[in-house]
């Protein structure tokens, strides 16, 4: 691979994105530079003393292409690099207010169906599709700005009439966005099953949202203190549910209302 200049010394981790098929990528480094790296397809170069990531295409014709993809894939890692928590999840938030909250689980549990119909009902915005970056700081716990785009499969896309994988980019709101609540999503095959809402302690809730973290590893005990300490905070600052709903568009608007009034509730 053409590394355009300085090129890695060290491969820090590796793993496997299956898409249509198997794509090592690799996490490396040099000094204070980093890349994240696929034969395949191009890297993306980045540091800790600076904010901006460069894209390096395999192919220069694809640029577009490579960006939408390494910004949905990797920026989450890029982002937890520079010290920001990152969480496999979908948000809205509530103009009004301008809190937000957040659909956390695995694959296929609804983040993108739930957050996107809830940006589509009155007074909400939906902000991202499948990462949330968080900065927790003085006065609760914000979100971080993230590129995001909305990425509805088939099913989903067609249920609303808009085109699977568009791709189309999410805007970003000019005020801050505090974080409220956030929702575990456990979706079931059952149609006729009632959503049903309960609360989850901070010691399940720490656990269940580190399986859902974008952790970079370096093997840096300074950098594992400071996911411990974060997500303890953010246990104590966030109202944290459990959300069991049926996988179905006959109860996506009960599922919502239900949605609506808890987070009313972690706001007051």
């Amino acid at each position: 691979m053409d590394w355009t200049g300085d090129e890695p010394e060290q491969i820090i981790a590796s793993w496997v994105e299956d898409d249509d098929s198997p794509l090592t990528v690799t996490y490396s480094a040099s000094g204070a530079v980093r890349w994240i790296a696929c034969p395949e397809l191009g890297f993306i170069r980045f540091t800790a003393e600076s904010d901006s990531v460069t894209f390096h295409p395999l192919d220069s014709a694809n640029l577009d292409s490579f960006v939408q993809y390494a910004s949905r894939r990797w920026l989450p890692r890029v982002y937890n690099y520079w010290g920001f928590q990152v969480l496999h999840a979908a948000s809205a938030y509530h103009e009004a207010t301008h809190t937000a909250i957040a659909f956390c689980g695995p694959t296929f549990t609804g983040k993108s169906t739930l957050a996107y119909a809830l940006g589509r009902r009155a007074g909400w915005t939906q902000v991202t599709d499948d990462v949330l970056a968080l900065d927790q700081r003085e006065g609760g716990l914000f979100l971080k700005m993230i590129p995001s785009m909305i990425s509805l499969r088939t099913r989903t896309a067609r249920h609303f009439g808009e085109v699977p994988f568009s791709f189309a980019s999410l805007p970003w709101p000019d005020a801050e966005l505090r974080l409220s609540t956030i929702f575990l999503l456990e979706a079931i095959d059952t149609p006729d099953a009632i959503p049903e809402v309960t609360p989850v302690s901070p010691a399940d809730g720490y656990v269940e949202l580190l399986k859902q973290a974008f952790i970079v590893s370096e093997n840096d005990a300074d950098a594992r203190r400071r996911l411990a300490v974060d997500y303890l905070k953010l246990m104590n600052t966030v109202t944290l549910y459990r959300l069991l709903y049926p996988r179905t568009f006959e109860q996506l608007d009960a599922t919502l209302d239900l949605v609506e009034a808890r987070a009313q509730t972690s706001e007051s």
